[in-house]
């Protein structure tokens, strides 16, 4: 379900933004959703700072747009946070996110 949310979101992303945003700064994004949150995961902290700073709002609203009241909440979180995730996932739940 999260990549068919996010390609949605990506397909109107693309038409909104230059090209050259879209590639460096939502491309590399990673999700995964999970009891209704849709974690979008990045790179590197300075990559999560800039897309939770410029990107966010327009995120939230197409998520509204498209889902109206089912749409998912979003949180951030690192991208290697995702990998200790999914290696310790029976174990303990990842630890680290950002809202």
């Amino acid at each position: 379900m999260s990549s068919i949310l996010w390609k949605k979101c990506l397909i109107y992303l693309k038409k909104e933004l230059p090209a050259t945003e879209f590639s460096m700064w939502i491309r590399p994004i990673k999700t995964e959703l999970k009891n209704q949150i849709l974690i979008l995961y990045t790179p590197n902290r300075f990559a999560l700072d800039w897309v939770k700073n410029k990107y966010f709002n327009n995120i939230s609203r197409l998520l509204n747009n498209i889902y109206g009241n089912n749409a998912p909440v979003i949180k951030f979180s690192l991208k290697n946070e995702k990998k200790n995730y999914i290696k310790k996932k029976n174990r303990y739940k990842l630890s680290f996110q950002c809202q």
